[in-house]
């Protein structure tokens, strides 16, 4: 029997620290922690008409990455932002037009150079609201 223990305790041994390993990174999705800038354009609108006035905001903070967020002026419609590569949180507010909705948040991954991104309010209500995916 101590025979058995020994040939076999080993083997044994790598196996359980193999399968306890199993979920560490891997599957994880990237979190940037770059600080390369890159522009941002893009039309908003508000049930298919340009917004008149507002703010866009691109916010790229992340657990990597704790840097505060980037807000642009909505004029005739568009807005031109410079924010940072990766992923960012975007958000519309001050339109004034209760047709734009009150929770326009979505996130954006923002490519290296220049991108456009064009905002047609309100955002998908089902997805967008607080506390839904």
């Amino acid at each position: 029997m101590r025979q058995l223990l020994r040939s076999w305790g080993m083997p044994i041994g790598i196996g359980l620290m193999l399968i306890s390993s199993w979920g560490c990174g891997g599957d994880v999705p990237g979190v940037s922690s770059s600080l390369t800038e890159a522009k941002v354009s893009g039309k908003v609108t508000i049930k298919g008409q340009p917004a008149k006035q507002g703010n866009v905001t691109f916010n790229p903070a992340n657990v990597n990455r704790k840097v505060g967020s980037r807000t642009a002026p909505i004029k005739d419609g568009t807005y031109e932002i410079t924010t940072l590569v990766g992923g960012n949180a975007v958000s519309v507010d001050g339109t004034k037009d209760p047709a734009a909705g009150a929770y326009n948040t979505k996130n954006f991954d923002v490519p290296a150079g220049s991108s456009t991104l064009d905002l047609d309010l309100p955002f998908n209500a089902a997805a967008s609201a607080p506390g839904k995916q």
